[in-house]
């Protein structure tokens, strides 16, 4: 209710006052929840209780007006407003035949069902209390003896015609203000790994992936050393385990959720979504992820560099980008993924193929017209969904309208969700998106999910030798107390560290935008890799490994 202050300057409200309006409301009152506005009068109890209106208290509106017509006074009367509202809410109007004799008995029923106090107990929609109206209009004295009772002098027949032209006039417009939009609840949950099972880590076997209709999960999970597919209806409790997918990793769905893509022992592979045999489609050694779209070409990255496409059925790969590692670029070309329209596809364009601040989200077409940058910054995997392109960027999952026709962003990025899990190795996110909305993602605080592992001859673990990280190439020196590894940072610098493993020590021997494989010398004591400095033909550095102290040769 608005407070007294706001209506002091209109004087109080009676129950003679026809209507609450908004010129009597001050500019803060107007949008105050919980507010009644209108005629108290002809106000159904469920809207002075502050529930949602609907047609059913049109309904209880159209009974007031109606009992009014026909007994010359209100349903509902009282000293002040609350005494009307007490009425309301409590009372039962008198009989309208108590008044007007004559009245038909289906009439009367009529009234008193309109103005019942629950809406479940009145007219649920406009056309049944149309027919009622109809049939009293037709039966005539049959539903009692007609008489010239209105001040017009016009009979039953006429007033209830009136009637039926007033439920189209006034109940569909009401119907339309009051009726209820689609309310978009958000369900949370919490997906755990098949009992004796657990997550594959992401850095080999990629995110899970949603089904186009959202309704099923598939992800990579192991058990005793071996991974393979499992299937999870979202609405079910239990995974089931798909067969024909051992070693499976990176897994993602046809456009009609009736197949499966994945990567297994160097090939890119297709099976029917619930499991059984599997078919080779080509030879994928390093996959980088990849996305089947319209058309039934499937667009993946196999050598962790060029974006190459291919029919499901297999057949002849055709290179959809142009980049290409050497020893010279390290630039790669990952994690693509298809728009609705099989033509255009976003995929991560990166300096080091890893998490860094100089990738690249870009907007492509599969037959090569179109390339260009969206976004540019530590970005990782990108995905799409009902107008929204949805990214991984540092630690949050990001969205922002897009154009899927012309690749075109608008308006800013909102966070959708914070604590997203990352992998730094391999430029990666893990989330999937269903075109219905559906999301599911994995919470983590680690960028780099690698790290140096000690272990005995027998592959017991004895101690875990560095710190979580984006680490390459490594080698173990001759005696076995260090080695040496390729270490990535945030902006795709490349540098060399050796790790002490009897004194726990680590120190840097190089750093360079491109710092190729580390190798031992024979003795232990020398250390030799190759460095591009600024992207120039490499060149080959020697280092002694207790001084760490670089030469060029």
């Amino acid at each position: 209710m608005p407070s007294d202050q706001a209506l002091g300057d209109k004087g109080n409200l009676t129950p003679s006052t026809p209507t609450m309006n908004v010129s009597m409301l001050s500019a803060t009152a107007l949008t105050q929840r919980g507010m009644v506005v209108g005629t108290f009068q002809y106000m159904a109890p469920d809207v002075l209780q502050g529930k949602e209106a609907d047609a059913r208290s049109d309904f209880f509106s159209f009974g007031c007006m109606l009992y009014e017509m026909i007994t010359r006074r209100r349903a509902f009367e009282g000293k002040s407003q609350l005494s009307v509202m007490t009425a309301i809410l409590e009372k039962d109007p008198e009989p309208v035949i108590a008044t007007q004799p004559t009245t038909p008995v289906a009439l009367d029923h009529a009234v008193r069902i309109c103005l019942e106090k629950h809406p479940e107990d009145r007219f649920q929609n406009a056309h049944d209390l149309r027919l009622q109206l109809a049939w009293i209009a037709g039966i005539g004295s049959q539903a009692g003896t007609p008489a010239a009772i209105t001040r017009t002098g016009k009979g039953w027949k006429s007033m209830v015609a009136a009637m039926l032209a007033l439920i189209a006039v006034a109940l569909a417009p009401a119907a339309l203000w009051f009726r209820k939009e689609p309310v978009q609840h958000v369900m949370q949950s919490t997906l755990l790994a098949p009992e004796g099972t657990r997550f594959a880590p992401l850095y080999r076997n990629g995110p899970p992936a949603l089904s186009p209709d959202g309704t099923r999960m598939v992800f990579v999970a192991s058990c005793d050393g071996k991974s393979t597919l499992w299937m999870r209806p979202l609405d079910k409790l239990d995974a089931v385990e798909l067969p024909g997918t051992e070693g499976a990793y990176f897994p993602f769905w046809s456009p009609d959720g009736r197949s499966l893509g994945f990567f297994a022992n160097g090939k890119l592979w297709r099976s029917d979504a619930s499991g059984g045999s599997r078919v080779a489609i080509c030879h994928a050694p390093e996959a980088r992820g990849a996305s089947w779209g319209q058309g039934n070409q499937i667009l993946f990255d196999g050598d962790a560099s060029t974006m190459t496409r291919v029919a499901a059925e297999g057949g002849t790969l055709v290179p959809v980008t142009q980049t290409a590692f050497s020893a010279q670029v390290s630039v790669s070309d990952r994690w693509p993924y298809f728009l609705p329209d099989g033509n255009h596809f976003f995929y991560l364009h990166s300096p080091t193929g890893s998490g860094n601040d100089y990738n690249e989200i870009r907007f492509a077409s599969i037959d090569g017209t179109i390339n260009k940058v969206l976004l540019k910054g530590r970005y990782y995997t990108a995905q799409y969904a009902s107008g929204w392109l949805l990214v991984g960027r540092s630690g949050t999952l990001v969205a922002q309208r897009l154009d899927p026709a012309s690749g075109k962003l608008s308006g800013e990025g909102v966070q959708v969700a914070d604590n997203l899990q990352v992998d730094d190795n391999t430029g990666s996110s893990v989330f999937s998106v269903s075109q219905n909305g559906v999301l599911v993602y994995l919470h983590g605080s680690g960028k780099g999910s690698m790290h140096h592992v000690w272990l005995d001859a027998t592959g017991k673990k004895l101690a875990q030798a560095s710190e979580p990280g984006v680490y390459g190439a490594t080698r173990v020196s001759p005696d076995g107390t260090k080695f040496a590894s390729q270490v990535y940072d945030q902006s795709g610098v490349i540098s060399i560290s050796i790790w002490d493993l009897t004194g726990g020590t680590r120190a840097r021997v190089s750093s360079g935008r491109l710092t190729d494989t580390p190798v031992w010398s024979p003795d232990g004591g020398t250390l030799y890799y190759a460095y591009t400095p600024n992207e120039n033909p490499a060149q080959i550095y020697v280092s002694p490994v207790d001084g760490c102290v670089r030469s060029g040769s």
